[in-house]
Formats: structure tokens, sequence, C-alpha cells
């Protein structure tokens, strides 16, 4: 079969009518010419290959041409009574040619070309056998027959020759135009299946390449083994995650199975077991692995065993991502979780709104107060009363811009009960330094700051009589000298001492006596004016400061007034038992100008008061002056 291209001879004849070929019937010739010109304008497409709508434009005249001159023939053949053989043979010819016209028609709209190269093959069959041979035996037997009887007598005969050529003709040209049209069909056919696997063998090449050079970057470790157990592909990945080359993979499959871990090596075993038995199978299996530098690798696995539409296995894809950083991280969140959850502090986590978001068990043991119930409020909830916002805002400026905040605040607890607890807030920050979290420890130190409130209070105040201690009463001696030296301004001092109380002590033993101090302090006490105080500083030796007492006369009253106060016997297990008390008297500054020399004045005066027969007050006296 002969494809007609642009280059081909075939393409470079033109076709132009030749007179040879003149029937003698004008119609019929003028028609032939008219064909000859279609012809030649498909020829000229081999040169410049027509968009679709040319090519359809020459098929639409084709056709027109068709309907007329195969009309007219047929009319012709009509009118000077052709032979029917004849008859016959030109009409399947023309029924022939508008078939193929048609299937051409169509093939057109998916293979311009080779519509093109077919429709021209195709009219240059028919110009030669249909108008070079048939058309002309059609007008020699109408030229017989216009003669009419000269020729008549040879009739029989000469028609009997004609429709055997006529026969002859046709059936050669219609076997060979099948032919032909069957062969060009079946050469575009094969062209399109060439041309169709060439293509699949491109994507293919092209998804192949694609596909390789994914999987060859692809983060994960990729990797296909065969039907037989080899090695068929193996991703560079291998060597990042395992520390070994994806030819050593190759080389020695079984090194696959040696470094799985050995207690892992049972999970790998029945993971496997369960995917060859599942088509369809995509499970992952978390296991670890010995990468080669000895350090444990955690992998998630993934197999899927492949098969052939026949059910032929074809080898398993395997798929490993490593996932030890992300373990790492989970194992340290669990221990954190762990850790916020066995402390015995209280914790809180709130996001960055400082709206809690969970709270561990010993919150709820501290507290009283189950998660749900405080989760979504601010921790504020806790505090004994409402903080002021001026308090809150300065917490939180010192949280957030020094990351941390330890204190004490006092909480309530659910059932009501006030706490004091310890309490220390971080904040937490993002990758770009904003807060994301605040983190509250505290825990309940009221039982702490009890016994640390019972040692100071122990530490400055009298067992025995509840009074302030020498270390407490002279710290209050030298705050109240400092506050008169910067006013200048005076106070007084007493020391105030029990007539004869050994021999008491004596007579009533140890026990009695301590009652009896401990009634004498508190009358002591009560009877002294604000902001006045007193101290025990010996056994049977009591001091008195009086702020507000800057003269000898205002001293000397207020001493009168606490020894009459004092002159009410006293009464233990229902026995009266009556106390005098002598008291020394020194100001400041006339009689000392530091804590030393007034105590040191006091006692003199004191002595002086017992000297003189005691219960009485005596202001210190000496031949020197003190000046301020």
């Amino acid at each position: 079969m002969h494809s007609l291209h642009p280059e081909s001879e075939h393409a470079k004849t033109a076709f132009v009518w030749d007179q040879s070929l003149a029937t003698g019937i004008a119609n019929v010739d003028t028609q032939h010419k008219k064909f000859f010109e279609l012809t030649e304008k498909l020829r000229t497409f081999h040169h410049h290959l027509p968009d679709l709508e040319q090519v359809q434009d020459l098929l639409h005249e084709l056709d027109l041409y068709a309907i007329h001159h195969f009309h007219a023939e047929e009319m012709l053949m009509e009118k000077y009574d052709v032979s029917q053989a004849h008859r016959n043979m030109h009409l399947h010819a023309h029924q022939s040619f508008v078939s193929h016209l048609g299937h051409i028609t169509q093939l057109a709209t998916s293979n311009l070309r080779t519509a093109v190269d077919l429709l021209f093959a195709f009219l240059s069959q028919w110009l030669l056998h249909h108008i070079a041979i048939m058309d002309m035996l059609l007008a020699e037997e109408i030229y017989l027959a216009q003669r009419g009887s000269v020729v008549s007598r040879h009739r029989p005969l000469s028609e009997h020759f004609t429709q055997s050529f006529i026969e002859n003709i046709n059936s050669v040209y219609r076997d060979l135009a099948d032919r032909t049209l069957q062969m060009m069909e079946q050469n575009l056919q094969l062209q399109m299946e060439i041309e169709r696997r060439k293509e699949v063998e491109l994507a293919l090449l092209d998804n192949n390449a694609r596909f390789r050079t994914m999987a060859d970057h692809a983060h994960s470790w990729e990797y296909w083994i065969g039907s037989d157990g080899k090695v068929l592909y193996m991703s560079p990945s291998c060597l990042r995650i395992t520390g070994y080359t994806p030819d050593e993979f190759k080389n020695n499959p079984d090194l696959l199975y040696r470094i799985i871990h050995p207690d892992d090596r049972k999970l790998m075993d029945e993971y496997l077991e369960t995917a060859s038995m599942q088509d369809d199978a995509e499970d992952e299996l978390g296991i670890r692995i010995i990468h080669r530098d000895g350090s444990v690798r955690w992998i998630i696995h993934s197999c899927k065993y492949l098969y052939s539409p026949n059910a032929d296995f074809l080898g398993q894809r395997i798929s490993n991502r490593d996932i030890t950083n992300r373990q790492l991280h989970n194992d340290s969140m669990l221990l954190v979780a762990n850790v916020f959850e066995s402390i015995n502090e209280a914790a809180i986590v709130t996001d960055q709104n400082n709206r809690i978001i969970v709270v561990n068990t010993a919150f709820s043991s501290i507290t009283g107060y189950e998660p749900e119930e405080v989760i979504g409020h601010n921790p504020t909830v806790l505090a004994e009363k409402p903080l002021p916002i001026e308090q809150v805002d300065e917490l939180m400026r010192k949280v957030t811009s020094k990351r941390r905040w330890q204190g004490e605040l006092n909480y309530r607890r659910k059932s009501g009960a006030v706490f004091v607890a310890a309490v220390s807030i971080d904040s937490i920050r993002d990758r770009n330094d904003n807060i994301s979290n605040f983190i509250i420890i505290f825990s309940d130190i009221s039982e702490r700051k009890e016994s640390e409130q019972r040692i100071q209070y122990l530490s400055n105040h009298d067992l025995l009589t509840a009074l302030p201690n020498w270390k407490l009463f002279s710290e209050c001696l030298q705050q109240t000298l400092d506050a008169a030296k910067s006013k200048r301004r005076s106070f007084s001092l007493m020391y105030v001492d029990i007539d004869r109380f050994k021999h008491t002590k004596d007579h009533l033993g140890h026990e009695m006596s301590d009652l009896l101090l401990k009634q004498f302090a508190e009358r002591l006490r009560n009877c002294l004016p604000h902001p006045a105080s007193a101290a025990r500083i010996g056994s049977d030796e009591f001091v008195v400061l009086l702020p507000n007492a800057e003269t000898a006369q205002q001293a000397n009253e207020k001493a009168n007034a606490i020894l009459h106060c004092l002159k009410a016997p006293f009464v233990v297990n229902k026995e009266a038992i009556p106390l005098s008390a002598s008291i020394g008297i020194s100001l400041y500054p006339q009689h000392g100008k530091d804590a030393p020399q007034l105590m040191k004045s006091a006692d003199l005066a004191v002595f002086q008061a017992k000297r003189a027969g005691g219960a009485l007050a005596k202001i210190f006296e000496a031949s020197e002056s003190f000046d301020v």
C-alpha cells in the first residue's frame, strides 16, 4: 500500500485534465474536469497541511460533486438503456465512493494527516479505474446506442463482450479499492497503536524516572524486594537512617533483619505474617533498629505485599520513617507528665490568657477542687479574697519580664479554709519568644508558717509570762531611742523589781511561784498606758518603756500608778499573796544617751528605791549630769 506524504513523488505530480480522457459526453467531461480540480486541490494539502475545517470543506465539495455527477450518469444509463450488468456495476461503484468518502470524513476528526493521505490515494485510484476505464466504457456503450440500427445486429456480441469486460474491471477495482482501504485502515490502526505504545512507554519511563527521583529524594527509607527475596531498589535515605549504604543492603539482604533490635524481632515476624495474608494491608509497626554506630533508632515500618492480576506474588514494597526524635520527645513528654502527676506540690498550667488548662492530682488534694471545677478559670479564683488589679498587674509584669515570680499568697480551699501557699509562677515562651503558657507551682506552708511564727515568738518572748524578753525589748528600746534622737524628744525607762521575791518563792515553792509571776506580769501589762510596753528580763525583774513620759514628773506619776495597780494581793490556789515592787526610773537624755547607760541608770535607781525601803519609785540621781 502506498501512503502519500508531502515528500512523495505522487504528491509532486499535478493532476491536470487530459483531452484523451474525454468521453464525448459534454456534461460528463465537465464534471470530470471538476473532479480533477478537486483532486489537484487535495494534492496541494501535502505541502501545507490545512486545518480540519479546510479538509471538511473539500470533503463537502466532493460529496456535492458525487451527488450531481452520479445522478447525471444514472440518467444517461436510463435514457440509453445501458445494459443491466453495466448499470449495476456503475451504481455499486457510486455507492462505494459515497461510503468511502463518509468513512474518510469520520477519520479526519481523529487523524487529519492520515485522512488526507487516505483520501488522496482513494481519489487517485478512482481517477484511474472509474473515470479512465469505466466511464470510457459507459461512453462507448452510449455512443453505440446512439447509432441505433447500424450496430443493432452486433449488439448481442458487443454487449456480451462489454459486460464481461466491465464486470472484470469493476471486480478488480472493487477488490483493489476495498483492500486498499482496509490496508490503509489497518496501517492507520497500526500507526495509532505504535503512537499509543510510544506514549505509554514515554509516560512509563517518565513516571519511573519521576518516581525514582521522588524515592531517591524522599526523607523516608524506601525499598522494594522481588519475589525471589532480592533487593530491587534501595533509596539513599537508608544511609542516614541506618548507617548502611544501598549496596550493602543489596549485597546482603539479611542485613535488613539483623539491624532490628533483638527485643522487637518477634513483633516484626508477627507483623509480616499478618501483612502477607492481607492483600490490602497498610498497617504500620513501630520498632527499634540498631544503627551502624550502635545507637538505637525508632522507625515506623510499613510493608505492602504486591500481586499481579493473576494473583502471582511480585514482591514487597517497604517504607520506613525515622521517628527517633519524635519518640524521644514523646518519652520526654511522658516523663514530664509522670513528674507532673507525682510531685507533692500543686501544679497548674494555663494558656497565654492565664486560663487554667490542666492541673495535677496534688492540686485537688491540697485545694479540694476537681479539675473540671477550675479548668477554664483564672487561677485568682483560689485567692483568699479578690486581689487588687494593681497587685495582679504588678505580679504579671514581674513574671513576663523576669520569667519567674516567687512569693507567698493566701489561698482558700473549696471548704473555705484559708492556707498560706508558697507560690512559684513561670512563663513559658515559644520559639518566637512569645508567651504561650504559665506554670504555677504551690504548696501549703501553713504548718511551716505556724512553726516559724512559733519559733519567732519563742525567740522574742518569755515562756512563763508571755511578755517580750530582753532580746525583743532591746530592739524596741533602740527603735525608741533612734526616734527620740531624730525628733529631739525625751522618754522614760523603768526598772521594776519585786520586793523580797526570793523569800516568797521559798515559801510558795517553784510551781506556785511561777503562777504568781504570771499573774504579776499580766497585771503589769494591763495597767500600762498606751504605747508603753513591758518585758521580763530576769526571774523577778521587769522593765517598762514609756515613750510619752518625757519629764520626771510624768514618769513619776506613771510609776506610782503602776505601784498602785500592783498593791492588791494576788490569789494563787485560793491563797491571797501580797506583793510589792520597787521602780527605778531613768530619762533620756538626762540619764543616758544610749541603751546601756539608760539601763544602768534605771538599775541604780531601783537599788536606791530598795535601799529606801522598797514599794516606791525612785528617779535616778547622780552627781554627773547628762546633757543633750
